[in-house]
């Protein structure tokens, strides 16, 4: 969507300038959205550090040799990013259970070009470790982030 088209009809404003009918036409909320991420990706030290205690939990040796066994099966350009993005908005908080599994939340994460959640991808239904608890997110996030520049 433009932003003009969602100044428009979302926050019914029907003048607004933005210094050039380019903008208004040809600049998408995704680019916004994008814009975003790379200034806090430059800005902020450690994006990260708003994620609570109890997410940060070592995992055993035996699911972190699984994690990365089965890392090479699934797509990390993908649940990577979106990953990190879920963490730095939702785990500040205190809202998820850290005995929950990890696969049931981050599941219903949705891909934006696809408009597909995670669970509905073969590859994350498949090889997405079961037994990884939402208390051990930023060690297999840690993991993957390391997996994926292999």
């Amino acid at each position: 969507m433009s932003l003009g088209q969602y100044v428009r009809t979302v926050l019914c404003m029907e003048e607004v300038e933005f210094g050039s009918k380019i903008v208004t036409q040809q600049v998408k909320l995704k680019h916004i959205d994008c814009l975003r991420k790379l200034l806090r990706d430059f800005t902020v030290v450690d994006p990260f550090a708003c994620v609570r205690p109890k997410y940060r939990a070592a995992i055993d040796e035996k699911s972190k040799e699984q994690l990365i066994e089965l890392s090479s099966l699934m797509d990390l350009a993908v649940l990577v990013p979106l990953l990190k993005e879920y963490m730095i908005g939702q785990l500040g908080e205190d809202f998820q259970s850290e005995e929950s599994s990890m696969k049931s939340i981050v599941g219903y994460l949705c891909i934006e070009e696809s408009d597909q959640y995670l669970s509905d991808l073969p590859w994350f239904h498949q090889y997405f470790p079961d037994s990884l608890l939402m208390k051990n997110c930023m060690q297999v996030y840690q993991i993957l982030e390391a997996r994926q520049s292999i």
